[in-house]
């Protein structure tokens, strides 16, 4: 197997790894926090997962139910309001800036987050 499917595959496996520890950590707050509603099943990124620097940040990622997490794709002003509103405008503005770095990552990387993510489910 090359070296670029094998990125793949460990950005595939970063991703959930990353989606499951986000998703059952909101879920034990209880309900979506965007709404209040409804249950967290989804979480989205604050800034984009094309910045691969905070792609794998559980900073940048929040656990949401599935209507919130549609809005998002298409209102994100609300999302980032709410992101300000819990987080301070501080933590938004480190993530942005953060964002601008330019971060490829390795295999080592990718593994390092996977069972750094999986360890921590376990937990639960």
């Amino acid at each position: 197997m090359n070296k670029q499917r094998r990125i793949r595959i460990l950005i595939h496996k970063a991703d959930k790894a990353l989606s499951d520890y986000v998703r059952r950590g909101w879920s034990r707050h209880g309900k979506c926090p965007l709404c209040n509603i409804r249950p967290v099943q989804c979480c989205f990124h604050i800034i984009s997962r094309r910045r691969k620097i905070l792609r794998w940040s559980d900073r940048n990622v929040i656990g949401s139910c599935k209507a919130c997490n549609y809005q998002e794709q298409y209102y994100p002003d609300l999302s980032r309001s709410w992101y300000i509103d819990t987080f301070g405008v501080d933590a938004y503005l480190d993530l942005v800036g953060e964002s601008r770095k330019n971060f490829i990552p390795s295999e080592e990387y990718l593994k390092k987050v996977i069972k750094t993510y999986t360890n921590l489910n376990e937990q639960f």
